[in-house]
């Protein structure tokens, strides 16, 4: 089963604290009224981690998600989302930094491509979308504005 420990108030979970659920995941952070809220860290079995901040036991705030696959977001959290400024480096060496809305890009960014392309511009719902630049490896740019496909 699961098990909570740390410090109570009232008969709640309040203060520092660790919870182990049953299938192997550990949360050690801060909680108030039982729920994780304030600055943790989460441990998946399946191996994906988060180290930041949590608000009604959802990543919320400034944090890191680590993916198993080595994926690495850094930046903000609404509702346990990416949304807000935020970089997202993949393993495979592409990279995107700019804004997300619900976990897509959205608004404006830059995306790097493990084979040296790039785009800079506005995007929706993780696709090039309205003003932007579109680099090829070998130098050549293109503007857009539309939608890019």
């Amino acid at each position: 089963g699961n098990v909570y420990e740390g410090e109570f108030v009232n008969g709640t979970g309040t203060g520092n604290g660790r919870f182990i659920w049953g299938n192997g995941d550990i949360y050690e952070g801060e909680y108030v009224n039982g729920q994780r809220e304030g600055f943790g860290k989460y441990n998946s079995l399946n191996g994906d981690r988060y180290v930041g901040t949590w608000k009604n036991n959802m990543a919320n705030g400034n944090g890191t998600y680590i993916w198993k696959n080595g994926d690495v977001y850094e930046g903000e959290f609404v509702k346990g989302e990416k949304t807000g400024y935020g970089i997202l480096n993949y393993s495979e060496g592409s990279r995107y930094e700019g804004h997300f809305l619900n976990g897509n890009y959205n608004g404006t960014g830059k995306y790097n491509s493990s084979n040296g392309n790039s785009y800079v511009g506005t995007w929706m719902y993780n696709v090039a979308n309205g003003n932007g630049t579109f680099t090829y490896q070998n130098g050549t740019q293109v503007a857009f504005d539309g939608l890019m496909d």
